[in-house]
């Protein structure tokens, strides 16, 4: 008997060999992923795949925007977190943005 699975949560990960020795801060990625695992809808109707991508300076974080029904917009502590220790840290800022129906952040490599 073959059973079909469907997977409702995936990460397409594309990064450049080049850019491998290059670094982020200490749990970017995981909050991030975080993220979006809690502000949107994972379902076998509704899989999430999480993008990362690495080219030239920066790593770019995507999912599509598909809230949970009746949750919260969240207060965006973690965002702002990670914002404030780029500043600190690098002096360098994080891009955050909502548009085409993704969310998308966009990290410096260091």
């Amino acid at each position: 008997m073959r059973t079909n699975v469907v997977s409702t949560f995936q990460f397409d990960i594309r990064i450049h060999p080049e850019l491998m020795s290059r670094k982020l801060p200490p749990m970017a990625l995981q909050l991030l992923v975080e993220n979006a695992v809690k502000h949107n809808e994972i379902s076998n109707r509704r899989p999430l795949t999480v993008s990362v991508t690495a080219e030239g300076d920066t790593v770019e974080v995507s999912n599509p925007l598909q809230p949970k029904r009746g949750g919260s917009a969240g207060m965006g502590i973690g965002l702002a977190n990670l914002a404030k220790r780029y500043q600190l840290l690098y002096k360098k800022d994080i891009i955050v943005k909502e548009e085409n129906h993704r969310f998308t952040v966009i990290l410096p490599l260091i």
